[in-house]
């Protein structure tokens, strides 16, 4: 065989079976066969991405690794493992069915048909509940994780809060390990910070709430639990669009306190970046503020940015410095 036909048979032959290995397909429902909209989907420890708004995420085949777990996770859902085993990856689409977590509905919820989530809220939160927004100061720990590739590093650091916008003092940073820039880092906990008071200040007024549709979930741990999901309007509030989502599973406990809430932010550009929030609070002067903050910033479908996951722990809130 001629040499030049050689060559040329060999390049076919190597990559030919790249380009045959079709992408990917990830379509993710509930129980029932309804799409669940802006599903987040991780592959081992090195993709992380959301899915689409019918619940569907293509994957390149380069970016799927044999034999590797998929992880499928929903606000309200119980996540579920799948092993992508050759016999898995041969079918296409992957379908990943997701069961709703459990909650123990009250007797309350059943003895009308006129029964209001909303109304029950309005009932069972704390009055004069609201977050603290005067200035104030406080000290947190964090540990900040990037992937693929993956680092993580962890420090404590100073900040202050005013209204609801939050400040992080750089000069007072202790961290691991040197690193080059720290700009992203500031930026995350900043938005943590300020989601973490900006959400319960919108959920603990009734006006704000009348932007939301409300349901009530039922109990679990000792909590009460609401969802709250953006309406779709023609003026949307706080700068959002009609495609984006908004969602929060609000905890309220005996007292009629909240907890904790968990709030996913998926603007509808397949090009941005969702942000996946869980909230534990405490009280300081009577009001809500942070206690542990989990952020994960999640690049929708055509973003090429890095998914990131941070944890912060505040102590020692304080009016003066």
């Amino acid at each position: 065989m001629d040499m030049k036909y050689l060559l040329i048979f060999l390049f076919l032959l190597l990559v030919t079976p790249l380009y045959a290995q079709p992408e990917v397909i990830i379509e993710v429902c509930d129980t029932q066969g309804v799409p669940l909209a802006y599903p987040e989907i991780l592959i081992g420890d090195y993709f992380h991405q959301m899915g689409g708004e019918q619940g569907r995420l293509r994957i390149p085949p380069e970016s799927v690794r044999p034999n590797d777990t998929l992880t499928v996770r929903y606000l309200g859902y119980k996540p579920a493992k799948i092993l992508l085993d050759a016999s898995r990856l041969s079918r296409s689409p992957i379908k990943v069915s997701l069961e709703e977590e459990s909650y123990l509905l009250e007797a309350v919820t059943v003895v009308s048909n006129r029964f209001s989530s909303e109304a029950y809220f309005q009932q069972r939160l704390k009055k004069s509940l609201r977050p603290y927004t005067r200035k104030h100061f406080f000290d947190l720990s964090f540990s900040f994780q990037d992937i693929n590739p993956t680092s993580t590093y962890s420090g404590q650091v100073a900040g202050s809060m005013r209204r609801l916008n939050a400040r992080i003092d750089t000069s007072r940073l202790i961290i691991s390990e040197k690193r080059d820039t720290l700009s992203r880092l500031f930026a995350v906990l900043r938005r943590a910070s300020e989601i973490s008071l900006l959400v319960p200040h919108i959920i603990c007024n009734k006006g704000r709430r009348s932007y939301f549709h409300c349901s009530y979930k039922g109990e679990t741990h000792g909590l009460s639990v609401w969802e709250f999901s953006i309406k779709k309007q023609d003026n949307m509030r706080w700068d959002l669009k009609k495609e984006d989502e908004l969602r929060c599973l609000v905890s309220l406990d005996k007292e009629g306190i909240i907890s904790d809430i968990k709030t996913q932010f998926t603007p509808g550009a397949i090009d941005s970046i969702s942000y996946l929030l869980e909230t534990q609070f405490t009280l300081f002067k009577e009001k809500l503020v942070p206690a542990k903050v989990k952020m994960k910033l999640v690049p929708n479908t055509h973003n090429t940015n890095k998914s990131l996951s941070l944890t912060a722990e505040y102590r020692n809130h304080r009016k003066k410095e």
